[in-house]
């Protein structure tokens, strides 16, 4: 059977994901990551789409002596290494709603994003990156559940800014990821105006002040800021919407990863 250098990578990552275990790991990684860079976007959304179908997202803990504790693993690091890029929301969506048959039965929780932060022991700051990013999917209930998980997290988000400033983390918080939050404090915002519910995100201005402390806000940063400090209080007919970089950055980071494939 001959196929094309692209389907053969393909094949390839496929068949790494699959056999993956303690020896073959670091190995597998670096040839992986050496198929995304010569492949791009096609590689990294079928590596998602195998990982993602490999791991059961429906059990209590994932145990190191399980099946698909090295792909939970290997998911582990590449969700990591691309939370903050642009396209991750096409890819992560991509791969949820096509799975592969790597399990005798694929079938995703609609709080997906609370199993794949226990189960993956992923951060606040990805955990509430990763929520945004499922907004995106086509699963209502997922979406819903993802929608309420925002409305917990991000108030915690914005106190761990207040309490965790010198943390490594935070000091390497991408400008990008913390905008998409600030877009859906904004959204959410949007949806209840005056709905009467206590303050629950507290000052989030003052967070990120303090968070930049003597550099500069980024000027995509900054107009959030002059929002009212309250959650819950009526947004002014003047604030800037700015919800179109977040499409303008994935739609660029999109056609940048497939190339001159994108225009045939």
């Amino acid at each position: 059977m001959n196929l094309d250098n692209l389907s053969f990578s393909l094949s390839q990552i496929h068949y790494l994901v699959t056999n993956l275990n303690k020896k073959n790991f670091k190995a597998s990684h670096t040839e992986i990551q050496h198929i995304i860079e010569n492949h791009g976007f096609e590689a990294e959304r079928h590596l998602f789409r195998c990982l993602l179908s490999s791991v059961d997202f429906n059990v209590e803990a994932i145990k190191s002596t399980g099946k698909d504790f090295h792909q939970s693993q290997l998911l582990r690091e590449f969700l990591g290494a691309y939370l903050a890029k642009p396209n991750f929301s096409t890819i992560l969506c991509y791969a949820i709603e096509n799975p592969l048959q790597l399990q005798e039965s694929v079938k995703f929780p609609s709080n997906l994003v609370g199993q794949i932060s226990k189960l993956l022991k992923l951060s606040l700051l990805q955990e509430v990156s990763l929520a945004i990013y499922l907004l995106n999917l086509s699963k209502e209930d997922v979406r819903a559940a993802s929608s309420d998980l925002l409305k917990q997290k991000i108030p915690e988000f914005f106190d761990s800014l207040n309490e965790l400033v010198n943390d490594s983390e935070y000091n390497e918080l991408q400008i990008g990821l913390l905008q998409q939050i600030l877009i859906e404090v904004q959204r959410l915002t949007h949806q209840s105006p005056n709905s009467g519910q206590p303050n629950k995100t507290g000052n989030y201005s003052e967070s990120v002040e303090k968070f930049f402390k003597d550099y500069n806000i980024p000027a995509i940063i900054r107009p959030f800021l002059t929002e009212s400090k309250n959650f819950n209080s009526k947004i002014s007919d003047k604030t800037i919407d700015l919800t179109f970089f977040k499409m303008e950055n994935s739609l660029i980071g999109v056609i940048q990863e497939i190339g001159f494939s994108f225009t045939s």
